[in-house]
């Protein structure tokens, strides 16, 4: 089971990378401009994926210091989501899934789930922000790029 959060937590890195690289590929202006949507600018979606994903490995791994990426730049986006990435494999690495986590949420509200549980639920949600932002570049005039779950186990020869 480890195994497979261990790789789930890859994929959900790996996924937004592909897209982050995706829109470094685009004209400049598209990572700021404004949108009407569920974001105001695809920079904002970037912001609030990196915020979430630092938010849960801060509940899970009390010693975890947040840090303030350069999230104004694609370039910096994609740094500060590799140095996440990296602190979540190494702390995930030496965890049991089975484990605990007692938390609070934005509201202050108490709460407990599985580590498992909870690497889940941060995957599936940003899925679902990576589907957003599919949604918003192609509402740009651009193409779209794959992020599936399938596509990464193909790249990574697991077909």
């Amino acid at each position: 089971m480890k195994e497979h959060l261990l790789e789930l937590t890859d994929y959900h890195f790996w996924a937004t990378r592909k897209i982050l690289e995706h829109i470094a590929g685009l004209p400049d202006t598209v990572y700021h401009q404004p949108l009407v949507s569920i974001f105001p600018s695809l920079a904002d979606v970037v912001k609030h994926l990196y915020d979430v994903d630092q938010n849960w490995l801060s509940r899970m791994h009390r010693d975890f210091q947040k840090a303030v990426g350069d999230l104004d730049s694609i370039s910096g986006a994609m740094d500060a989501f590799a140095t996440l990435r990296k602190a979540m494999a190494d702390f995930l690495k030496s965890q049991d899934p089975q484990a605990v986590v007692r938390y609070r949420n934005s509201k202050g509200e108490e709460f407990a789930n599985r580590l498992e549980e909870i690497i889940h639920h941060m995957v599936n949600h940003g899925t679902y922000h990576r589907g957003n932002i599919a949604a918003m570049v192609r509402q740009l005039g651009h193409p779209g790029v794959s992020s599936d779950y399938i596509v990464y186990l193909r790249e990574l020869g697991k077909e």
